[in-house]
């Protein structure tokens, strides 16, 4: 159903770039895939950290936030129903559906001891910046003070975010290949030659560090 609505929704938006009128209907179906996307989108990292065993039942409340918000969008594209100030509670649990996609995402990075302080400022973040940026929905604030401290923990957390992959890669090849899982990047404990299975997310695999040969 994810791809198809993928499908869909590029079908119909490639439509509307080459100057079709589809109409109201056909916006809100395009409006309805995009939804379903980014539904999926963001249940993906709870997910796989709950299939791992990580956060405890926290992913769970991120995937059912999620869910319910995207859910809850689409029926107002559908009905637009005259809710006031109640269509901020659909954005209010997406924005806390995201944030803990973003928590259960820095579950996966393998960084080396003394690094590992940057996935502690990048789960601080996220949640500050999800704070305010529900406060500031539902307090209705347009100061621009508040407006700037939440764009200065912004621009933190993109920083925090791009450092995060580079140092995940850095860390693996640094620290000897045979000590990490090509699938998940765990820590393991590998005998070159040898098969090994991930304690983490089960996968088989072997190391092997002679040279490769030339030619």
């Amino acid at each position: 159903m994810v791809l198809a609505s993928i499908g869909l929704g590029a079908f119909l938006g490639i439509v509307v770039l080459l100057g079709a009128d589809i109409g109201e209907p056909g916006a809100k179906v395009i409006a309805t895939s995009f939804m379903i996307t980014g539904a999926a989108l963001v249940s993906m990292p709870p997910v796989a950290a709950w299939e791992r065993g990580r956060l405890g039942s926290l992913p769970v409340v991120g995937v059912a936030a999620t869910v319910v918000g995207f859910a809850w969008l689409i029926v107002m594209i559908w009905t637009e129903p005259d809710f006031g100030a109640l269509w901020k509670l659909p954005f209010t649990l997406i924005i806390a559906g995201t944030a803990i996609a973003g928590v259960a995402l820095m579950e996966f990075a393998r960084l080396e001891p003394h690094q590992r302080w940057l996935l502690t400022a990048v789960r601080v973040s996220i949640g500050v910046v999800a704070l305010l940026l529900t406060i500031g929905m539902w307090g209705d604030i347009d100061s621009d003070g508040y407006w700037r401290a939440f764009g200065i923990t912004a621009v933190l957390l993109a920083a925090f975010l791009a450092a995060v992959p580079v140092l995940h890669r850095s860390a693996r090849s640094m620290g000897a290949n045979a000590n990490f899982c090509p699938i998940c990047g765990a820590t393991n404990q590998v005998t070159t030659g040898t098969a090994t299975i991930c304690r983490t997310c089960g996968s088989r695999y072997s190391v092997d560090l002679s040279p490769a040969p030339r030619g």
